[in-house]
C-alpha cells in the first residue's frame, strides 16, 4: 500500500519541478511558432530494388493420357483444391486412338 503512494509523490515532485524550471526561463514569454499551410497532394515514391522471389510450394502436373489443353480453367497464383478441374483436353486425339 506504501509502495503506489511513494510513486505518486515521486511524479508530483518532478512535475513540480519542471513546472518551476520553465517559470523561472521565462514561462510567461509566448515561444515563437512557426505556421505553414497544409496542402493535399498525390504522393509517389518509388523506390528500385533488385531481388527475387521463390515459391513457398511447388506442385507438378500431369494428365494420365497425352493431349493438346483445349481450356484452361484457372489462372496463374491461383489457389486450388485437390480434385478441381484446371484444364481441359481436346478430345478429338483420344477419339481418334479408340477407333
Amino acid at each position: 500500500m506504501k509502495r503506489p503512494l511513494y510513486k505518486h509523490l515521486a511524479v508530483a515532485c518532478l512535475l513540480l519541478l519542471h513546472l518551476s524550471d520553465s517559470l523561472a526561463a521565462g514561462g510567461d514569454k509566448p515561444s515563437a511558432v512557426t505556421v505553414v499551410e497544409v496542402v493535399a497532394k498525390s504522393l509517389q515514391e518509388e523506390i528500385p530494388l533488385a531481388g527475387s522471389a521463390e515459391a513457398l510450394r511447388e506442385s507438378a502436373l500431369s494428365s494420365r493420357v497425352a493431349g493438346v489443353v483445349k481450356e484452361v480453367h484457372v489462372s496463374e497464383g491461383d489457389r486450388v483444391e485437390a480434385g478441381q478441374l484446371i484444364l481441359s483436353l481436346d478430345p478429338a486425339i483420344a477419339e481418334l486412338e479408340v477407333a
